[in-house]
């Protein structure tokens, strides 16, 4: 009881600070709900992957930590086409616990965590509780498309949502582009497509409120200023850093130069036609329609304003959302054109996902041929996703490679006597769980690790360097010996060519790696781009030839001895 302001006794209001309590502990209740759901979605993806090591796609990422743990710069002194957060996290990691596929797999995991949970808290906010939920679960089946980049593209450009009504708060601003310039320290070119989007994003937010041109367009500036800002807070003191060890031209060259001229030549691929065993490609051609979609709900909205009997209205946020993801979506795609496929168009898995959450939750709005469109879409979105799914489940059975099938019952899972001691064994595949390679590149590691030294390097190549597809990264890391290039991580039309070819000569006649060890398992494997041309240049293969001589051969992996 109080005094009311009449002196009679009244019954006390509920105070602000007791509204604030409840509110904190709702949001308290809520993150331990999100960090639950991030563990739970984490070990989901720990026990999914399989235990077999990719020799190229892993072996570049572990090989390339371990030569910055070693104190080399990316671009610098090794070929990397990417950014370099994802090398410096690793290396952080390996320094903290050891070098590992273990450690690598647990830090996945929880990036895949965090990329499952940051769309799904941004999905409820832009629709349901059940549609959100759909969204979650529909993020599990891509588990190849969840990561730090993809939420920071979202969220980035949700954060931006309310300059369509008001000023954007600086805060806000700030967060969006640091979350870009973080994007830019994993991937540049994600960075630059993602600016650009955010930049019509701003624009359109601007041109479709209705107020005054001076004072929006003075709002939209600071909200750029602002948003600069953040960018340049978390990407240009790296960049100073790279700058005053690194020359310029070395990350232009991996980064620009190389992909602008032979990138599509050597690695682009055509759209992929539909069939059982790449059921996950029916997103290629579902993704355009979702884009077609969200733009549809912006036009329409659009087109009514401009009849005469209609009453003007500020456009919905719901529908401003639309356009804004698809504007994102539309960019990410267009990244994957080049390499077209389930695979390579990861980045547009979420904003994807976001337009059909926000479709499904206004289909009221919408008529039956669009709602019928809609879940339809997502129908087909689904099944795909449970295809790629089941395709990565067969194939660890298949390769008894399965991860909870050899934690459940280790001696039904690879690898085979005599090769079952592996897993009993101390190196950076096995420690601290038993992952694998095949029966070749396991004896391979093993002559390497006992006939060289630990400050030896390393060469692994192939038996004809005149054309390539790719090749073995992952032995390096294995035997945890540096290599002697340079030019580890193969690309078609690079080393294939003389000049590079002679760098690699140099640079493997100073270093004078004890072996060498060439890889013949991708000689029969090619596509229908640049990497099945042959480039009739030889020098390193003659090099190769005339100082180094066979010790021993174990299936399809050769070892040289230096002369």
């Amino acid at each position: 009881m109080r005094l009311a302001p009449d002196g009679t006794c009244g019954v006390s209001a509920p105070h602000a600070s007791d509204e604030h309590r409840e509110r904190k502990l709702a949001s308290s209740r809520d993150l331990w709900k999100y960090l639950v759901l991030l563990f739970a979605i984490a070990l989901f993806f720990f026990l999914s992957s399989s235990r077999a090591v990719l020799v190229f796609d892993d072996g570049i990422q572990l090989t390339s930590a371990m030569r910055v743990m070693a104190g080399q710069v990316v671009h610098r002194d090794f070929y990397y086409n990417y950014g370099p957060a994802e090398l410096y996290i690793l290396a952080g990691l390996f320094k903290l616990f050891g070098p590992s596929v273990f450690v690598a797999r647990l830090w996945r995991a929880f990036e895949a965590g965090w990329g499952a949970v940051l769309p799904y808290i941004l999905a409820r906010r832009l629709s349901t509780r059940t549609v959100a939920a759909g969204v979650l679960v529909l993020s599990l089946f891509w588990l190849g498309s969840l990561g730090l980049m993809t939420s920071f593209s979202v969220w980035s450009t949700y954060l931006l949502l309310p300059l369509l009504r008001r000023g954007l708060p600086a805060s806000k601003a700030v967060l969006a582009g640091a979350m870009v310039g973080l994007t830019a320290l994993f991937r540049y070119d994600t960075a630059v497509g993602l600016i650009g989007t955010h930049v019509v994003v701003m624009a359109l937010a601007v041109c479709l409120r209705r107020e005054e041109w001076a004072p929006k367009v003075r709002s939209a500036a600071v909200a750029l200023g602002w948003y600069l800002l953040g960018f340049a807070l978390l990407f240009i003191p790296p960049a100073i850093a790279y700058l005053a060890v690194a020359p310029a031209h070395a990350m232009l060259h991996d980064v620009f130069i190389y992909n602008a001229k032979y990138y599509r030549l050597g690695r682009g691929l055509p759209f992929p036609r539909i069939h059982r065993a790449n059921f996950a490609d029916i997103i290629v051609y579902a993704f355009p329609v979702f884009i077609c979609l969200g733009l549809y709900a912006g036009g329409r909205w659009w087109a009514g304003q401009r009849r005469p009997a209609t009453a003007r209205t500020p456009m919905p946020t719901w529908i401003f959302s639309l356009v804004a993801f698809s504007l994102l979506a539309a960019v990410m795609y267009s990244k994957g054109l080049v390499r077209t496929g389930a695979g390579p168009l990861y980045m547009t898995v979420a904003p994807c996902a976001l337009i059909a959450a926000v479709l499904c939750a206004r289909l009221k709005e919408f008529a039956i041929a669009v709602r019928v469109g809609v879940v339809l879409l997502v129908v087909l979105f689904l099944m795909g996703g449970l295809s790629a799914l089941w395709q990565q489940i067969r194939l660890g059975h298949s390769q008894r490679t399965s991860t909870l099938r050899w934690i459940v019952s280790p001696s039904t899972q690879t690898p085979r006597p005599p090769f079952d001691r592996w897993c009993r064994e101390k190196n950076p595949i096995t420690r601290g769980f038993c992952y694998v390679l095949d029966d070749d590149h396991i004896q391979t590691v093993e002559f390497i690790e006992q006939h060289t030294r630990p400050g030896d390097t390393l060469y692994v190549g192939l038996p004809h360097h005149d054309r390539i597809w790719v090749a073995d990264n992952i032995t390096y890391f294995a035997t945890q010996r540096l290599p002697a290039t340079k030019w580890t991580q193969f690309e078609p039309l690079l080393q294939t060519r003389a000049d590079i070819q002679r760098e690699m000569k140099s640079e493997l006649e100073r270093s004078k790696p004890p072996y060498i060890v060439l890889d013949s398992e991708f000689d029969n494997s090619s596509e229908p781009n640049g990497s099945s041309l042959h480039s009739g240049v030889f020098l390193l293969d003659d090099y190769i030839s005339s100082h180094y001589v066979f010790v021993q051969r174990f299936g399809e992996m050769t070892i040289l001895e230096r002369l």
